[in-house]
């Protein structure tokens, strides 16, 4: 590699040219912008411009666009980069001007594969070329090289992985051993002339015909925020046929559904309550082919505490469908005690203020095995529409913490009766049965809507499944409780604080 040089200290210079890159199919490289003389059938007559400013995606070029280049005075240099013609510049510096004029035809010209440095940045075709094996032109994990034969001299075909900047069609597309035209961009990679096809059409001789493949998605990857959401993803297919396309690896939070119309997979996000974001990955597969993964993340929630301006409803007649956080009630000299047991465990004490036990969204135990798997909750106090974390007695070393996790009431059809909703799962819960007795109940997670009855008892509110009240107890401040067949006369059942 050479430093670059100026190209004028005191003369800016323009010139016309057709933008050889394509954005489309994404086989090139990322700062890169291929350009050529418009019709231009001899070698010499393309350039590589290269800088973060003169990105084509971001500029929004793609191949046969007629753009404008001005290089301006005493910032534009010319390099020659280990064999590849350049125009650059410095990284912070504006070294040139790019307008787009309009569209043009791109010219290809036939060439041998010892001509390709000569022709860089140019459209080539190279006719009568061969390869011995067959494979996939790029793999999801590593930019790829293919030794290809024509007139007796080897030269290398080269398909680069997608990037979330630069999605590509060649991911995981393949090809068959045979002998045909392909085409490209001539291009020049350590010293050497390589071609780089821009879509399918330029390898369209080397296509498996029998293959149905998942040819490119996009975009590559998805993100949401914290309160969920829905996108799509276009999937683009060759010899799809009647095959269909499928997904899987999304749980909890996240789903998705594939519509085989149209080839476009959406994804469903819930509301994510927690700090810690999800990360997960999607995989899509076509029957009979391959299959692309397409990272998802759902971001946490930074919100340490609900927003300002909350109402607590403490009636049926005030519920509504909606938002809301859920949460238990300790009274002030109400005996409380630690669920810590075993070989340690911690003494009763009385609760040194009023506060609400606010669910976080989150089961504490197995549902599967664990006869104590109740609502996991983090004390706060509630004054002026504000919910706030607060402190248990000295005595309690175990305070739980976290952030509330909101719940939707979601409307049953029956008089007062509602889904408990997190995310895209619904809150249950179940008999465990032994002979004609009952042995315990558990809360667990269901798919498919469970509903909940919601009444009043001495004044606070209750809600009912299969036979199993929520209600807060006396003996443990960290859980929203259920009881077998009625509210434990003495404890406080639920309260739910209304997002306005």
């Amino acid at each position: 590699m050479q430093t670059g040089t100026v190209l004028d200290a005191a003369n800016d210079y323009y010139f016309d040219a057709v933008v050889m890159s394509d954005v489309a199919g994404g086989n090139y490289t990322y700062n890169n912008l291929a350009l050529a003389t418009e019709g231009a059938t001899e070698a010499g007559n393309g350039i590589t411009l290269y800088g973060s400013q003169i990105e084509p995606s971001t500029l929004g070029l793609t191949r046969g666009d007629k753009v404008r280049v001005t290089l301006l005075k005493g910032m534009a240099k010319y390099q020659n980069y280990s064999g590849m013609y350049e125009l650059t510049g410095d990284k912070n510096a504006t070294w040139c001007k790019i307008e787009k004029l309009g569209t043009a035809t791109i010219t290809e010209v036939k060439i041998a594969a010892t001509e390709l440095v000569a022709y860089q940045a140019m459209a080539v075709t190279i006719e009568n070329a061969s390869i011995a094996t067959g494979g996939v032109w790029a793999t999801t994990t590593a930019n790829t090289s293919h030794t290809f034969t024509a007139a007796g001299q080897n030269f290398t075909v080269f398909c680069k992985k997608s990037t979330t900047e630069n999605p590509t069609v060649f991911e995981n597309v393949p090809f068959v051993a045979t002998t045909g035209n392909i085409s490209g961009l001539a291009a020049v990679f350590s010293g050497k002339g390589q071609l780089v096809p821009r879509n399918l059409q330029d390898v369209a001789d080397f296509s498996d015909i029998s293959t149905p493949t998942i040819s490119g998605v996009n975009p590559t990857s998805l993100s949401f925020p914290a309160e969920g959401g829905q996108k799509t993803v276009t999937v683009s297919v060759v010899n799809k046929g009647d095959n269909l396309l499928s997904v899987s690896g999304l749980n909890g939070l996240l789903s998705a559904t594939v519509d085989n119309s149209s080839n476009i997979v959406t994804v469903t996000a819930g509301a994510n309550t927690a700090q810690e974001a999800v990360n997960q990955t999607m995989t899509i597969a076509l029957a009979g082919g391959n299959s692309v993964t397409v990272p998802v993340v759902l971001a946490g929630n930074t919100t340490p505490t609900p927003s300002d301006g909350l109402t607590l409803v403490t009636t049926v007649s005030s519920i509504v469908p909606g938002t809301y956080y859920m949460a238990g009630f300790v009274g002030k000299g109400e005996t409380i005690k630690s669920r810590v047991g075993g070989d340690n465990p911690q003494p009763a004490v009385e609760a040194d203020k009023d506060f609400y036990a606010v669910w976080t969204g989150t089961i504490d135990g197995n549902t599967e095995t664990d006869s104590n798997a109740d609502l996991y909750t983090v004390p706060m106090t509630f004054a002026d529409g504000v919910l706030e974390t607060t402190t248990l007695p000295a005595a309690i070393t175990d305070t739980p913490t976290g952030t509330p996790g909101e719940i939707e009431l979601v409307a049953s059809g029956t008089a007062n009766g509602y889904y408990i909703k997190v995310g895209d799962q619904y809150l249950g819960s179940r008999k465990i049965e032994s002979g004609d007795k009952i042995k315990n109940r558990r809360l667990e997670w269901s798919a498919s809507p469970v509903e909940w009855i919601f009444s009043e008892e001495s004044g606070r509110l209750v809600a009912l499944c299969n036979e199993s009240y929520l209600q807060s107890g006396t003996q443990t401040y960290k859980a929203i409780l259920r009881t077998y067949s009625s509210p434990t006369t003495g404890t406080y059942g639920v309260y739910l604080f209304k997002k306005n």
